[in-house]
């Protein structure tokens, strides 16, 4: 998982994550965020990594993963590793607004069934 850039694709994420309580919790003070969420970085990715290693076993065999990892060494799979935390970090705003237009969509629908 190392050269997959799994840990700044999770810091990313746990980014994304702690910008929405950070909204949702204003009065929170920003040093008590920063604490919660380096404390939560430190320990959380050695817990996913534990957490995912089966779920890779049972997908893939260790040919597959042997070859992911010539892959993810080779200059493209470098290029994605070096860009994916932008590309999450993005998608993750793309996937807000499709969720938000999704949601009007179904609220519009409801409205014109009468409710």
């Amino acid at each position: 998982m190392k050269v997959t850039g799994v840990e700044a694709n999770f810091k990313t994420m746990v980014s994304g994550i702690y910008g929405n309580y950070r909204k949702a919790y204003p009065n929170v003070d920003e040093t008590i965020w920063n604490k919660v969420e380096n404390e939560f970085l430190s320990t959380s990715l050695d817990e996913l990594v534990k957490l995912m290693a089966p779920v890779y076993y049972k997908y893939l065999t260790e040919r597959d993963l042997k070859e992911l990892i010539k892959f993810y060494k080779s200059p493209v799979g470098k290029k994605l590793v070096k860009n994916m935390p932008l590309i999450m970090q993005e998608g993750m705003k793309v996937g807000e607004e499709w969720g938000r237009r999704v949601g009007e969509r179904v609220r519009k629908k409801l409205e014109e069934e009468g409710y």
